[in-house]
């Protein structure tokens, strides 16, 4: 496995990733493979962010029956590793004043901490020694998977995340995408131990992961922490192939609900593009930008009196996902609301985008890319994410070729994955409920003149 590490003023004059501002390091440092596959370093300021977005091709979500070991393990790992009692961890980070954090996707899980400069190398040690050492106590199992049930519960009342992840089951047939990441409540519920740990000991070795550092640090100091805080004796794990990509929507379908909510909403998803699908992947970031960016968007105007709100999402991932639009209405704009997202979505197949609308969304998405790193801790998040679904270096020409994007590429996309012989509709109503009973009627006095 290549090692090198690279400085990188985060912010150069010409833009957040300026090319010409990135410096690689040869550090000529001998490796094994079984090491942390990858180190990234970027220099700036006087913070420190370190993120270990961990690599997996998810053999866990693939087979049903370990859907949402990952998030549960990501729970686990925060109690501490080898030689650390629970909540030792957490405050250890507090006590240097830091932020601990992590998050479980279905590409991947990242662990993160935000410290200051000058503890840089104590949190590399302590997060490395929880990765490569987590406790699999049977209590804190126990307390963690009532944690993580309630999390499923809770993301199970917010209709939009709930549609989202019935759109994802419908679109989806086989491919693990069609899972839960935060997983299923019955597999929670009745986890093994040793299964549990069984999956970690797999999945969790140091190559792995990648390790990425923002801040104010030396680089060549922070190679040394990382290799001794992450070196391991297990052998590397030969790599896994990903599963078959699968084309989301097969064939065009719709299903209804009920929920017991006062409002209703409408969820239509599409197939969309990987991370290496070019420029389509590119043009698929604008089309969420028209359609739905701000006051600007085209959804928003279109739906304007018969809404209390509009969402599209479209998550790059590293294989082909979905592109949803979200609408929250009531029962009696159900239909309209639904034909005007259609509609609006088909027109970007039918006409070519004028050149100055695109332009706007342009200047939107810049201005979104680069408000989204204005801290070290999100430029790790950025770095990290696009390390774990493909390469780093994803970030480093992304608004470069989003501004190559022509009105053609946009209109070819959306002929190409908005299509609707492909879409997955799921509408939710109100639930029904019975009339209420009408109040008994109070017993009549009986007055002079009645029996």
């Amino acid at each position: 496995t290549d090692w090198y590490v690279l400085a990188w003023d985060a912010f150069g004059a010409e833009g957040p990733f300026d090319e010409a501002r990135k410096l690689a390091l040869a550090l000529g440092v001998d490796v094994q493979q079984d090491l942390v596959r990858n180190r990234i370093v970027a220099k700036k300021g006087g913070t420190v962010v370190l993120q270990e977005p961990l690599k997996r091709r998810h053999p866990g979500l693939a087979d049903p029956d370990g859907a949402g070991y990952a998030h549960l393990i990501e729970h686990l790992v925060f109690k501490g590793g080898e030689g650390r009692a629970a909540g030792e961890l957490d405050q250890a980070i507090e006590d240097l004043g830091g932020l601990l954090h992590a998050t479980t996707e279905k590409d991947w899980t990242m662990y993160g901490a935000t410290v200051a400069s000058r503890d840089a190398a104590r949190v590399i040690q302590l997060l490395g020694n929880a990765l490569r050492t987590a406790a699999f106590r049977p209590e804190e199992c126990r307390l963690e998977r009532g944690v993580v049930l309630d999390e499923i519960q809770q993301a199970d009342a917010d209709p939009e995340r709930l549609i989202t992840r019935l759109l994802f089951e419908q679109a989806f047939t086989h491919h693990p995408y069609r899972l839960d990441a935060r997983g299923a409540a019955p597999v929670i519920a009745r986890v093994d131990l040793e299964a549990l740990r069984a999956w970690y000991e797999r999945y969790y070795h140091p190559a792995n992961m990648s390790v990425i550092v923002v801040g104010d640090i030396e680089p060549a100091a922070i190679a040394r922490q990382v290799e001794a805080a992450f070196r391991s004796t297990r052998p590397a794990p030969p790599p896994e192939p990903l599963p078959p990509a699968e084309v989301a929507g097969a064939v065009a379908s719709r299903r209804e609900i009920e929920l017991d909510t006062v409002g209703a909403y409408v969820g239509l998803a599409f197939p969309a593009p990987a991370v290496t699908d070019r420029p389509d992947v590119y043009a698929m970031d604008l089309i969420l930008t028209l359609l739905a960016e701000g006051d600007y968007g085209r959804l928003p105007a279109a739906l304007r009196g018969q809404i209390t709100g509009v969402e599209t999402s479209f998550v790059t991932r590293r294989q082909p996902g979905l592109f949803i639009a979200f609408a929250a209405t009531d029962a009696e704009h159900l239909a309209a609301v639904e034909a005007t997202l259609r509609a609006q979505i088909e027109k970007l197949s039918q006409e070519t985008v004028p050149e100055a609308e695109l332009t706007m969304a342009k200047r939107l998405l810049a201005g979104s890319f680069a408000l989204d790193q204005e801290t070290y801790s999100s430029q790790a998040n950025l770095l990290g994410f696009y390390e774990a679904i493909d390469t780093w270096r994803f970030a480093s020409t992304y608004l470069e070729r989003v501004q190559a994007i022509t009105p053609a590429e946009i209109r070819a996309c959306a002929q190409k994955y908005l299509r609707a012989d492909r879409a997955c509709a799921l509408i939710a109503r109100p639930k029904q409920r019975p009339p209420a009973a009408a109040p008994a009627s109070a017993p009549q006095r009986a007055t002079e003149g009645q029996p």
